[in-house]
């Protein structure tokens, strides 16, 4: 049973579902020589906790990559992503506080949906949030801050917090 994994540092992609519900893996250190991970790569894992990808270099977070990963506490997003994909993120349970980098300019249908511990959403100095999708944030039932530093006004979907 499969509970952390060392990638290499030569990794360049990870395939689509390629550790999807691996029950048991806790933690993730996504290398800087990832520039791509594909739809559902690590759905499923119930018991992850941790994902590092602060040194990755992957620019959009794939669709349903982290979803019903229902212990992740902390997600570290790069800085070069731009794109945080359809239920990237949905029903993960546990996350309490995401803080979106500067280069994310899109976030996509349900991305953090159903987060029901999620309190707190900052988006990070000089933003370049262009979108915010419908139901982006949907079921968030303890949401209570959204920190914007800018002036910069995203387009957001009338049911993008619902």
């Amino acid at each position: 049973s499969l509970k952390k994994i060392d990638f290499p540092n030569t990794l360049q992609n990870i395939s689509k579902s390629a550790f999807s519900c691996c029950r048991n893996l806790t933690s993730i250190m996504i290398p800087k020589s990832v520039h791509l991970i594909l739809d559902s790569a690590f759905s499923g894992c119930s018991s992850l906790v941790k994902v590092d990808a602060s040194n990755s270099k992957i620019e959009t977070i794939a669709n349903s990559l982290f979803s019903d990963c229902r212990c992740l506490e902390n997600i570290t997003i790069p800085n070069s992503v731009s794109t945080i994909g359809k239920s990237a993120f949905s029903n993960c349970k546990k996350l309490k506080t995401i803080i979106i980098p500067n280069s994310v300019k899109f976030i996509n249908k349900s991305a953090f949906s159903d987060c029901s511990e999620l309190k707190s959403v900052k988006f990070s100095e000089n933003s370049q949030i262009e979108n915010i999708g419908e139901f982006a944030f949907s079921n968030c039932v303890n949401l209570i801050s959204i920190y914007f530093y800018d002036e910069n006004e995203p387009t957001v979907s009338y049911d993008a917090f619902q």
